[in-house]
């Protein structure tokens, strides 16, 4: 009788495990997430919050990681095998020099935005001046202006090729203090480090420069178009989530986004 239950218990203890063990076999394994590295321009710092937010709620699969900085710097670090996935610069001539040297994919290469150029200004700042131009930077009470650094950014070489068609860059070159990108600019010119900025739209719409300043839009007659590109890289750890992080550029929803932080768009042509 003892071993009668004795073998009842263990029976019913092997059906208990199998049991368990089948309801483990039934659970889904939940697919690792995979991440697509982006060395981003730093004018896209504002609008790539929202673009990888809109991004991750319809592709929880997929996380975006960007690095900032200027596009000449995040080029740079290219040639020595850096882990990214997708270049977003702020200009063409980067991604065009990557698919020439192999390390770009070709078919990949698309314009995504063309950036706006704005001097934007603090609000204490030139008080009693309506109208902000170019032709205020040479007002007596700006001191310092903030631009990035021309040799890195295609935006700091636009901010000096505008006021040299504007015919104000001799008279201001010497106000000029660069950032090591636009961001930089921008938070010089936030913080009190200099009088006013010469950056991009993306980042004066931010709302941190909007609560603090005031900004007005620079004309670029005669000044080469700020057409900014996008590219995988061949070295991408995640070829396939990270196309479609560029196919989320091109839609509406990423268009609309890009729009709303400032950029002009025509939907990834």
């Amino acid at each position: 009788m003892r071993n009668r239950l004795l073998g009842m218990v263990l029976m019913g203890l092997c059906v208990l495990f199998s049991c368990f063990a089948g309801a483990g076999d039934s659970v889904p394994v939940a697919a690792p997430v995979r991440e697509v590295r982006v060395a981003a321009a730093a004018s896209m710092t504002h609008a790539m919050a929202e673009l990888v937010r809109q991004f991750q709620g319809k592709q929880p699969g997929i996380r975006i990681t960007p690095v900032y900085g200027a596009s000449g710097s995040l080029y740079a670090q290219f040639a020595n095998k850096a882990p990214y996935d997708l270049f977003l610069s702020a200009d063409t001539e980067y991604p065009e020099r990557l698919v020439k040297d192999g390390l770009g994919v070709s078919d990949s290469l698309f314009v995504y935005a063309r950036g706006r150029l704005v001097l934007w200004a603090a609000t204490n700042v030139l008080k009693g001046v309506t109208t902000l131009d170019l032709a205020t930077l040479r007002d007596e009470r700006i001191r310092k202006i903030a631009i990035a650094n021309p040799k890195l950014a295609p935006y700091g070489r636009a901010a000096e090729d505008a006021m040299k068609q504007a015919g104000v860059y001799e008279a201001v070159k010497a106000k000029l203090v660069f950032g090591e990108n636009v961001a930089q600019a921008a938070t010089f010119a936030h913080t009190g480090a200099a009088d006013v900025a010469v950056i991009p739209a993306s980042l004066a719409v931010a709302p941190a420069m909007m609560a603090k300043g005031r900004y007005a839009e620079v004309k670029l007659d005669g000044v080469k178009p700020i057409e900014q590109a996008a590219v995988l890289l061949t070295g991408a750890a995640q070829h396939e989530a990270a196309r479609a992080f560029l196919g989320f550029l091109k839609s509406p929803d990423g268009v609309r986004i890009l729009e709303a932080s400032g950029f002009a768009c025509s939907g990834g042509k």
